[in-house]
């Protein structure tokens, strides 16, 4: 991974030190004549706060829970022209569009350490630079172990210390012989029966733990199974050297295997106090591993996310922040959309949630920067579609979705638009446009109007007469583009109502969900006003049509080869209905149609869909069946139908957006990329990254990218061939990062 970058025209700063807590309190504060702030713990995680020179600061970082653990950790902090990154014992665990310190020459600068009663900070470090990921790794201690193993067994004193563990961590480094070889890894035992083990098989990695509450003698007479069993499924039995981080504490085992988490699971099953023995390599009963432990420690904490990393040596990953809490001056960014043009320009988009982090009925606008190296640098936001109002009497521009055509270098964004006050679940049956999708008008009192393409509102029955005869009485109301309606009988031009605000006079459009569309034929520097597609692509019963947020694809291969293909779904009068389909075009967004759509019963949401060398579609989609597995169905027609559904066993699925990208190479032309949030834990989170080299019908490898908050997603491969990953924290802020191919763990061809 590359570093960071550096800018010269602003100062940049790294503060670095290490700490100790066992209750929440104040950890640092800096001011000087422009900035001031405070980091401190909150609910055992980091909370900064403050004023920046742009804005007021509120940044909860929740990831970082627990710390008031009274144990060593190490926090850094740096900023930049493009935001502050925090890092936490050694990895980036936080980011902000905020300027944390000042950027003028001789500017005033001022560190407070705290002194709160259970809170001990030392080892501070500052520097009129900005440290990169390496060089704040290389400044961070590793964990220290309670325990070493210097043999296969523990000695007598150790094993009576570590018999007093309730929570903690067991870390392991080993290797079997080649594949279906296998053995144990470690056990414990209280001198008659074994209490503990942990076991590598073809299968994977398996914890087993009898009741920790039970005595030994209560074990001998109680005739249940007190054994408790958690299993990390995957392939470790192939001779080469593994990495295994098994912790308890905070209500789950998880299991780490590498430096990444591969299982998260309810129980607390640990050490017992009656311990007597603790071998390496073989059970209690001295069958030995097929294979050697070349290294074992015992901790007497949780060991976080980034301690694990670090033991595994992993090579930290660049994340920016593009956009949060408090940019420019906005409630919330939630949807992510990220592309990469023809020309090779990034482009993000997100939702601006100004006032309220809701979703719609809510007044949201539709925002995006640029990027021309890569994603190390950004433009500032620009706004490329806004309606009307603010809260839920706002209009809502919301659920973006990005689709590039390589033949002409236009970008296409489809997106919702509901009127103030309508979301998806308030929105009514209908187009609400006419067949030239103009949007249709109501007054209070049932009459109906059109917005025609002259501004003016006329009667339906007069809608088609843009130049009324000199003997038909002239319209009385004009419309300006952003909605704003004006009298003609008044020459004062007061504005008396907006056609997208629900109760403004004299009349609004209908209470329904639109389709809309935008484009730039500029590399994304300006942007077309937005025209409705309901006329061609939703039909009167429906409530509801909308974007699988994200992105769409133009098809390469096959009779279709050309078509633009986006997914969407809808629903009507039942409640668990909805549908998932794609809308296409083949003229380059000129014309819209809706392809077919999938068994209303399983009820399927928001998609992603990519495409196969046999010109064959994948859709892959969120939904509500009681598997909890991600639907998938197949097209073989450039979305005009699809398969019956299926369920992919290796896809988790919590009730929350998908997202797939096509990574093809000459090695694999079928390779794919799937992520999503992968676990309720019991917020949405685990966000996982999965690598199919067949279309998505099997997957060969995974990635932890973020084992804890972690929501939507959408990627997009950066001209040098690395991955870029633009994900969401839910109301905290959306992140760019980028992940090489080979963070997979794999050898693949780019």
């Amino acid at each position: 991974m590359t570093d960071l970058p550096s800018y010269t025209p602003h100062h940049q700063h790294t503060f670095f030190f290490s700490f100790i807590a066992s209750n929440d309190g104040k950890l640092v504060s800096f001011h000087d004549s422009t900035y001031s702030w405070t980091l401190s713990l909150q609910r055992s995680a980091l909370f900064l706060k403050g004023q920046g020179k742009e804005r007021p600061i509120e940044l909860f970082i929740e990831d970082t829970t627990p710390l008031c653990d009274g144990s060593t950790h190490h926090c850094a902090i740096t900023t930049q022209e493009i935001g502050s990154q925090i890092f936490l014992d050694g990895y980036q665990c936080f980011s902000s569009t905020a300027h944390l310190m000042n950027d003028a020459k001789n500017g005033l600068q001022c560190f407070f350490l705290s002194n709160n009663t259970g809170i001990h900070t030392f080892n501070n470090q500052y520097s009129k630079k900005t440290l990169s990921p390496d060089e704040i790794l290389a400044l961070t201690p590793l964990p220290n172990p309670l325990i070493e193993f210097a043999a296969h067994t523990l000695s007598t004193a150790d094993t009576s210390e570590v018999a007093s563990l309730d929570t903690g961590s067991i870390s392991l480094r080993y290797r079997v012989r080649g594949p279906g070889q296998c053995g144990t890894l470690l056990a414990t035992s209280d001198g008659t029966q074994e209490l503990m083990r942990i076991d590598i098989d073809s299968t994977g990695i398996t914890y087993l733990a009898t009741t920790s509450t039970l005595s030994s003698a209560q074990r001998k007479t109680d005739k249940k199974d007190n054994t408790q069993t958690f299993h990390a499924a995957g392939t470790w039995d192939d001779g080469n050297w593994h990495d295994i981080v098994l912790t308890v504490g905070h209500g789950a085992v998880r299991i780490y295997v590498n430096g990444y988490l591969e299982s998260h699971l309810p129980g607390r099953p640990f050490f017992h106090t009656d311990t007597t023995s603790i071998v390496l390599g073989q059970d209690t009963y001295g069958k030995r591993l097929f294979g050697e432990v070349a290294s074992a420690a015992i901790y007497s904490t949780t060991l976080n996310d980034a301690q694990i990393k670090h033991l595994s040596r992993i090579k930290p990953i660049r994340t920016v922040c593009l956009f949060d809490k408090g940019y420019n001056h906005s409630a919330s960014y939630r949807i992510p959309a990220l592309l990469t043009t023809t020309n090779g320009t990034l482009i993000a988009a997100a939702d601006q949630r100004v006032t309220i982090p809701n979703d719609a009925p809510n007044g949201i606008n539709l925002v995006m920067r640029r990027s021309s190296d890569n994603g190390v640098t950004w433009s500032d936001m620009a706004t490329i579609v806004e309606y009307p109002g603010r809260d839920h009497q706002g209009a809502a521009a919301t659920d973006i979705s990005l689709i590039n055509c390589a033949d002409t270098g236009r970008i296409i964004a489809l997106f919702d638009l509901f009127p103030g006050t309508i979301g998806q679940p308030q929105s009514t049956p209908g187009r609400g446009v006419t067949k030239e999708g103009l949007f249709e008008l109501y007054d209070n009192d049932g009459n109906t109007f059109v917005w025609c393409k002259d501004g003016y509102a006329r009667p339906t029955r007069h809608a088609q007469r843009e130049d009324p005869r000199p003997h038909h009485r002239e319209p009385r109301y004009l419309i300006a583009e952003n909605g704003d309606v004006t009298s003609t009988d008044d020459d004062s031009g007061a504005i008396e109502g907006n056609v997208f605000l629900a109760d403004s006079a004299p009349f609004h459009i209908a209470s329904t969900s639109f389709l809309q569309m935008i484009y730039s034929d500029d590399d994304g520097h300006t942007w077309s006003q937005p025209r409705n597609l309901n006329h061609q692509v939703k039909d009167d019963w429906m409530d509801f049509l909308g974007t699988g947020p994200g992105r769409g694809i133009q098809i390469r291969h096959g009779k279709y080869a050309g078509r633009i293909v986006a997914p969407v779904y809808y629903s009507g009068k039942a409640p668990m209905e909805f549908i998932c389909a794609v809308v296409y075009s083949d003229d380059n967004g000129e014309t819209w149609h809706r392809g077919g759509g999938t068994d209303p019963m399983v009820a399927t949401y928001e998609a992603t869909v990519i495409e196969r060398s046999d010109a064959s579609l994948l859709m892959l989609m969120r939904n509500q069946h009681s598997l909890g597995k991600v639907a998938t169905a197949c097209s073989y027609n450039g979305g005009l139908t699809w398969s019956d559904i299926e369920f992919d066993p290796a896809l988790p699925e919590i009730f929350s957006q998908p997202n797939a990208i096509n990574v093809p190479c000459k090695t694999y032309p079928d390779r794919v990329i799937f992520a999503n949030a992968s676990q309720l834990m019991p917020y949405r989170g685990h966000g996982k990254l999965r690598l199919s080299h067949d279309g998505g019908k099997t997957w060969a490898a995974s990635r932890t990218f973020n084992p804890a908050h972690y929501v939507y997603q959408c990627m997009t491969v950066l001209p040098d061939g690395t991955l870029g990953l633009l994900w969401e924290r839910e109301t905290q802020g959306l992140y760019f990062s980028v992940l090489p191919l080979s963070w997979f763990g794999i050898s693949t061809e780019v």
